[in-house]
């Protein structure tokens, strides 16, 4: 009879440690997908702010040919050629 609780004893303690292990896999697999959920969030901001700022550069940089393009028409007397 000894034996047997000491059996049951076991198997119970090796159920609740069983089931710690599951609940840390768990625990563990969850932050893992928040860390990669938040990697994937921060790479689509990244090129969101990569876009933006290529934009805004070649807005800055048409307005730079446009200025250009207009001192040289005013410096030829406007014609385009002398």
């Amino acid at each position: 009879m000894e034996q047997l609780l000491l059996w049951v004893l076991v198997i119970v303690i090796a159920a609740v440690i069983g089931g710690a292990i599951a609940l840390v896999c768990e625990w563990n697999d969850d932050r893992l997908a928040a860390v990669q959920r938040a990697k994937e969030a921060e790479k689509r901001r990244i090129a969101t702010n990569a876009f933006a700022v290529k934009q805004q550069l070649d807005a800055e940089a048409y307005a730079a040919r446009k200025a250009l393009f207009q001192a040289a028409q005013r410096h030829s007397g406007g014609s385009g050629s002398k």
